[in-house]
């Protein structure tokens, strides 16, 4: 049997990490509560994936094998999780729920961390990684977080719009939370140069 604990953000637009622990795993469990997805079920599939690859580098498991809490048939082969999902995140009913069926995806992309989707997209159009410039919000003081993207004054002379504060958030309940949500509006804002440069 596995535990998932799920987490999100406190402000909207929520953002959702999962850990799970298993057994026979490490008591850290697999996941992170601090890594960010933009759905709850690319954070359970990022924790669950984590666990199935380390079950088959200790040969637990092995490819393509059904994945369960109880023995089953091997001609219902499926890949999916029976597990107990215990909900910690701000709307925790206190309850341990039932989660049938997770599928686990290797390929997609649903997995991938927002912070590693800018990076990729930033390296595809060529310029540097840009810097994160997390400041005490000046509207509503600490603990909340304003935070903007820069880049560096060589891609700017080449692409004008980079300048300036790029995906800026304000009023964020931290820095992990502020970074996400920059990471959601720089995204837009590349995806929007990318069409343009197409166009």
């Amino acid at each position: 049997m596995a535990d998932f604990a799920e987490f999100r953000t406190e402000l909207p637009p929520h953002l959702f990490s999962c850990v799970v622990r298993i057994s026979s795993g490490p008591l850290s469990g697999f996941g992170a509560n601090d890594e960010y997805y933009s759905t709850k079920g690319a954070a359970k599939k990022a924790a669950a994936r984590q666990a199935v690859l380390w079950l088959r580098s200790r040969g637990e498991i092995v490819k393509d094998a059904l994945i369960s809490a109880g023995p089953t048939p091997p001609s219902k082969r499926r890949k999916s999780l029976d597990v107990k999902m215990t909900e910690t995140d701000a709307g925790n009913t206190g309850l341990t729920q039932g989660l049938s069926e997770v599928d686990v995806d290797f390929n997609s992309t649903d997995n991938v961390s927002l912070a590693k989707q800018v990076h990729d997209l930033v390296a595809s159009l060529g310029f540097s990684q840009p810097s994160w410039r997390p400041k005490v919000s000046k509207k509503h003081g600490p603990p909340f977080i304003d935070m903007a993207a820069e880049f560096t004054p060589i891609d700017i002379q080449r692409e004008p719009r980079l300048a300036g504060e790029v995906g800026k958030v304000e009023g964020c309940l931290g820095k992990k939370p502020a970074k996400e949500r920059c990471c959601i509006e720089v995204l837009r804002f590349l995806e929007d140069l990318k069409s343009s440069r197409s166009g």
